[in-house]
């Protein structure tokens, strides 16, 4: 191990700062936990990354090959590839390991949420971007040619992986994705050294890139059985589903539906959606499902419930909002799905409608117009007139929108005068005599 031996000793340097600044982030995440020492040590990792490859890429492997032969004979050149090729790379990739497991020190779920952000390779591309500047370096490119190289396929990479993640929510395709960068690595290191052929090359490349991965879903799997902590188990699961396993989907349904966890919910509902399999629960579970203390979850699972022919009772519905409306104010407000579900049974109820939305706060109104612009319904013209004159703006412009939606009319715009105005209402009323919609 001669060639490691120099290198740790010309990096020794770069190793005591980056061993201070790991033991500041690991104190900094357990008191108080600065962000801006997470900027610098990810920079100075990179920065160590880059110099790290820099003293690799200048060994002069030929006055190696003497000593290492008479040491290690047959396995010499083989040695020579791990410690000059492999090496750099997996202690590249050692330092993001422990930046993870340092990131994540302050979650609840420590040291699972580490394991997890390693097997799922947070700060990983790295190991990329060396190996980039590993090429560059390696065919001593003129400096006014590698410059611009590194940087553009520093970019380029940036964005493609960042497509493709944003593009492959979930399915199997994440996991041959993941495969082929392992075997991109594997096969440039082995073709740089060895000079094999291309068809061997690609064959080893591509088996050591299925075994990683392949061991990644099993060591999620081992986790799995080893934690006792739910929310543990949950979120393994939910890794896997993301892969395109579905691994003890039940449990994670069944701890969903009893915990109302809404992160889960949401995070389970849109893998199995990006992978085209239905969401299955009971009409009781979708009920409880939909009215639960998170306003932005009743909204997200009543988003699901109008794709569905489940009855849901009118008035569960508009009491859970009025309720919410006193619990969370504001946050109502954004439930456009929960709105537009209530519409779809708001038949014969629209007197409740009317009734609640005068006796409501300014929450509720703004949510009881987004039922009546779905429900489209003229009897709503009358309750809704006088807020077109609110003082506050999102309310009477709610109001006029509502009118202008229910009537399909504009009389703002073709009368050319603001919507608040005497003449603009008038008109309005105007139409709704002449529709004879007087109840």
């Amino acid at each position: 191990m001669t060639i490691t031996l120099e290198q740790i000793r010309k990096l020794s340097i770069f190793l005591i700062i980056l061993f201070l600044l790991l033991l500041y982030n690991i104190y900094s995440k357990l008191f108080f936990d600065w962000y801006g020492i997470d900027i610098i040590v990810r920079s100075y990792s990179f920065l160590f990354s880059f110099f790290c490859i820099f003293n690799y890429t200048q060994i002069d492997i030929k006055q190696y090959k003497t000593i290492y032969q008479k040491r290690y004979r047959s396995y010499a050149n083989f040695l020579l590839f791990f410690e000059t090729r492999l090496i750099p790379f997996l202690f590249i990739y050692f330092v993001s390991t422990l930046h993870t497991l340092i990131d994540t020190l302050n979650k609840s779920n420590w040291p699972y949420a580490g394991y997890f952000g390693i097997l799922d390779g947070r700060f990983t591309n790295i190991v990329f971007y060396s190996l980039i500047l590993f090429i560059v370096l390696r065919y001593r490119l003129k400096p006014s040619l590698a410059i611009p190289i590194f940087i553009g396929a520093s970019i380029a990479f940036y964005f493609l992986d960042k497509a493709v993640y944003d593009t492959i929510i979930a399915g199997g395709r994440l996991i041959v994705f993941k495969t082929i960068k392992v075997a991109i690595i594997t096969a440039v290191l082995l073709f740089e050294y060895f000079q094999l052929h291309i068809l061997s090359v690609a064959a080893i490349s591509l088996i050591t890139g299925i075994l990683l991965i392949t061991g990644v879903m099993s060591t999620y799997i081992m986790l799995y059985y080893q934690t006792e902590e739910p929310k543990t188990k949950n979120e393994i699961s939910i890794k896997l589903l993301r892969y395109g396993i579905h691994w003890k989907l039940d449990n994670l349904k069944e701890s969903i539906i009893t915990s109302l966890n809404y992160r889960d919910f949401s995070i389970y509902s849109t893998y199995l959606t990006f992978l085209g399999k239905p969401l299955d629960f009971t009409y009781d579970e979708w009920v409880r499902l939909l009215f639960t203390d998170t306003i932005e979850m009743s909204d997200d699972i009543a988003s699901h419930l109008l794709k569905k022919e489940i009855n849901i009772p009118f008035d569960s519905i508009i009491d859970y909002a009025y309720t919410a409306s006193i619990i969370h104010n504001q946050k109502l407000q954004s439930a456009q799905h929960l709105a537009q579900l209530a519409a779809r049974f708001a038949d014969g109820k629209e007197n409740i409608i009317i009734d609640l939305f005068e006796k409501g706060n300014m929450s509720f109104k703004i949510w009881a117009m987004n039922v009546m612009q779905h429900h489209n319904k003229m009897i709503y013209i009358p309750p809704l007139l006088p807020h077109c004159t609110d003082i506050n703006e999102t309310m009477s412009s709610t109001a006029y929108s509502t009118i202008t939606k229910i009537t399909g009319k504009n009389f703002s715009s073709q009368l050319n005068l603001p919507y608040n105005n005497p003449k603009v209402l008038r008109a309005i009323k105007d139409f709704y005599f002449q529709k004879n919609t007087i109840q």
